[in-house]
């Protein structure tokens, strides 16, 4: 049994994504422990974060006594404890624990608070392995926890988008050029920037339409109501097309349909979003911003701008409403590249083999007695790293 644990939809983020197709794909016996976040009120999150770490984490570990448990990394103190809750309760009964991390602040979670930080490490010390998308985040792992065993399995674009062709996103003359905002609406993806930048680009290009994708979330920065007023007099542009939340066969018809995908995100936690690679295998261009290591991990087709910069956002998006040849160029680039690189079924194929693996190597709280004999009988067979077994495939 393999008991799964964290953050899916709704609402749909790369995260919750991540955590969705690695249940759907694990064909073993397992649980889940569904968590979501529709913009909640705060006493509402602590109330059903107290729920989970006292009664619904405790009762699937000891009900279940999975051989393995898979924890999809919290992003923040507060929701962090459920995660130490079910680290804590799944090494009381000798389970193995996966720990996969989807956020460039995971360093920052253990050193933030002094008083903290010696228990973390000792938590997180606990994890038999760590599933990272980058080797950036890799890195601040082992700066803190030494031996700690970590894989890193790169993102995915979701199946429904395999069948666009290249041949659908070549430009044609007179063709209205279709900017795309695919992504949780937060202040600090950078919605509002793009939306000034797009009222003076428009009063410039008559052939050029935005169109945005999303669910109104708030954030450190603006909350819900904020984001909401803020965007409201421009989603009234005639050329500003609001589509909500899409998916499914509605995302790839917006996809086929756009050009230049753009997230000028400062998110503090940005990572590896999901919605790029999404963007680069549907034949878009992609403009994004030099944050983080986002630079790191993307290819040289991908184009970046300094953060919070809206004249060097505006000049990126003109330079390739100007250039067709350039942005037909990108556009191909980037198809090709994130088909051959963020493949699902690598993606699920290197989180089962990691999850067999640990499965293998479980040793229960109790042992058994073979009828006849006052011998123990061996349980597992000689432990072997996950992380080479996966490392090799």
């Amino acid at each position: 049994m393999i008991l799964f644990f964290g953050a899916c939809p709704p609402p749909i983020t790369g995260q919750s994504l991540a955590m969705e197709y690695a249940f759907e794909n694990y064909k073993g016996e397992k649980k889940i422990v569904r968590i979501t976040d529709n913009n909640e009120c705060v006493l509402f999150k602590i109330l059903k974060n107290l729920l989970l770490i006292f009664i619904k984490i405790p009762l699937n570990i000891f009900l279940y006594r999975p051989k393995v448990v898979y924890i999809s990394a919290s992003l923040n103190t507060v929701s962090s404890l459920r995660d130490v809750a079910a680290i804590l309760l799944a090494k009381l009964i000798k389970a193995n624990v996966i720990l996969h991390l989807h956020n460039s602040c995971f360093k920052n979670l253990v050193t933030r608070y002094s008083f903290l930080e010696s228990f973390y490490k000792w938590v997180y010390g606990k994890v038999d392995v760590f599933v990272t998308p980058t080797v950036e985040l890799e890195v601040q792992i082992t700066s803190f926890i030494k031996n700690a065993d970590v894989i890193e399995i790169p993102y995915f674009y979701e199946p429904i988008l395999e069948n666009i062709t290249i041949n659908q996103k070549i430009l044609h003359p007179k063709q209205k050029i279709k900017l795309l905002f695919l992504s949780n609406l937060l202040y600090s993806k950078g919605i509002i920037d793009l939306l000034n930048v797009f009222k003076k680009i428009s009063s410039e290009y008559s052939e050029v339409e935005l169109h945005i994708g999303g669910e109104f979330m708030g954030d450190e920065c603006k909350n819900y109501e904020e984001i909401k007023r803020l965007t409201a007099p421009f989603l009234k542009l005639t050329r500003v097309k609001f589509h909500g939340v899409v998916k499914g066969e509605s995302k790839k018809k917006l996809l086929e349909a756009c050009d230049i995908f753009i997230l000028p995100t400062f998110y503090p936690a940005e990572l590896f979003p999901i919605s790029i690679i999404e963007a680069m295998r549907a034949g878009l261009a992609v403009i994004t911003t030099n944050h983080n290591d986002l630079k790191k991990i993307y290819p040289s087709s991908v184009v970046f701008v300094e953060k919070r910069n809206l004249e060097a956002l505006t000049n990126a998006i003109t330079d390739l409403i100007e250039n067709p040849y350039r942005l037909d160029d990108i556009k191909t680039a980037n198809m090709v590249y994130a088909k051959q690189n963020y493949n699902l079924k690598d993606y699920s194929r290197k989180i089962n083999k990691c999850i067999r693996q640990l499965d293998v190597q479980y040793k229960p709280l109790f042992v058994s007695y073979r009828k006849g004999s006052d011998k123990v009988v061996p349980n597992v067979s000689e432990n072997i790293s996950a992380t080479e077994i996966v490392r090799t495939v």
